[in-house]
């Protein structure tokens, strides 16, 4: 007997990298609970793990251009994504990341779908007040104005959207970032038997994540403590405007102040050799990379941001340092030399507690999954049932 599907999801994002990395456990959710769903996202390499997953269909989206300015390209997206909608008619619309936030908003509002959007971060724009920050204020308010709930991955992002008059903070709820895997991502010993001390960078490289203060205070590191190391792990992003280019990179790599590894599709390696990750982002949803870490029992830096100072308790599982500045990153990282094995120890297992109880990917994929039916129903009553939406409606008064 063929089992009746409750209802049809389309799941909205830049690319299928973002969709396989970060939501699969959300999908996974909603196959569990009987739903339809379709993704929608500019196709790459790992578009095929949707392959042959039952009652999971991909639709590539061709006309998405994820730093593009042009307001013609953005009206061809616009209405690529209306007439996905008519043809789809979904139940319920999931946007993440900026346009398809944005343009899906839009096109939802059109077609007359109901949607969510999901505020990861709000990165360039944001971080460097201008012109753009204003652009992206003004169109997100027009996407988003007419969505059932806004969610953001932190505390402070919905308070400051609020504040600008983006949104009506009364439809806002905060989750604890994106989830992650906490079997998959789980401590496991040294592969390697030297006495360095690793610090280790991974992520994009940008220098809004702070790349340029890891290299500068690695080099004051390295001159005082010659066993320490600093790894970094990623690419440059050449569509960010931050994005570091490939000669400053070599520059770093052939000063000797830090050893490059390329991407990753499986960082647990060097999580795992790291005596500590580094994330000195000036500002962040909520960053992955640090809950991966603190899940494999390793301690963390990072610093006292949007986003970074939710994820760390300083001085619990691991430190908070003041942000965009190479001195106070330098000190933190003495600091955390300065430690003895078993306070290294500790501080790694109060982070896979942290990670088990808050940011484990099933607790996660649950809350959107009552936040979607909430929306499909009609129901205002999820917004008593996570208490931090309350304390985002009362920051923001």
């Amino acid at each position: 007997m063929i089992k009746e599907l409750k209802g049809k999801l389309l799941v909205v994002a830049n690319n299928t990298w973002n969709i396989y990395n970060f939501r699969m456990h959300i999908l996974n959710k909603f196959l569990q609970e009987g739903w339809e769903i379709f993704v929608v996202a500019r196709p790459d390499e790992y578009f095929r793990y949707l392959q042959g997953i039952p009652n999971v269909h991909f639709i590539p989206l061709n006309e998405i251009y994820r730093t593009g300015k042009s307001p013609v390209q953005d009206f061809r997206f616009l209405n690529e994504l209306v007439g996905i909608y008519k043809k789809v008619q979904p139940d319920l619309a999931i946007h993440y990341t900026v346009k398809p936030n944005i343009y899906g908003g839009i096109a939802a509002q059109w077609v007359g779908i109901p949607y969510i959007g999901i505020i990861t971060g709000l990165g360039y724009p944001f971080i460097h007040n201008g012109w753009l920050k204003k652009l992206t204020s003004l169109l997100y308010s027009i996407g988003l104005r007419k969505a059932k709930f806004t969610v953001f991955e932190n505390e402070e992002d919905p308070v400051l959207f609020t504040k600008l008059g983006i949104l009506n903070s009364h439809k806002v709820i905060s989750l604890k970032g994106c989830g992650i895997d906490t079997d998959y991502f789980s401590p496991r010993p040294k592969t390697r038997k030297d006495k360095r001390f690793i610090f280790t960078y991974i992520g994009r490289l940008l220098y809004d994540k702070g790349l340029q203060e890891f290299v500068d205070a690695a080099g004051m590191i390295r001159k005082k403590y010659p066993s320490a190391e600093f790894w970094i792990v990623g690419a440059p992003d050449q569509e960010n405007p931050a994005s570091v280019s490939f000669d400053k990179l070599t520059e770093w790599v052939f000063s000797q102040q830090i050893t490059y590894f390329g991407n990753a599709k499986d960082v647990r390696p060097f999580i795992a050799n790291s005596d500590c990750i580094v994330c000195p982002s000036y500002r962040e949803g909520n960053p992955k990379v640090l809950q991966e870490g603190m899940a494999m029992g390793i301690p963390i830096i990072t610093t006292q941001t949007a986003g970074c100072r939710e994820t760390v308790d300083d001085g619990e599982q691991g430190f908070l340092v003041e942000a965009q500045s190479t001195e106070a990153l330098y000190e933190g990282m003495v600091r955390m030399l300065s430690m003895d094995e078993l306070e290294m120890q500790i501080m790694g297992h109060k982070g896979i507690i942290k990670a088990t109880e808050v940011f484990e990917a099933n607790i996660i994929a649950g809350q959107v999954f009552e936040i979607s039916m909430a929306a499909v129903n009609g129901s205002q009553s999820i917004l008593k049932k996570l208490p931090v939406s309350q304390q985002v409606r009362t920051n923001a008064s």
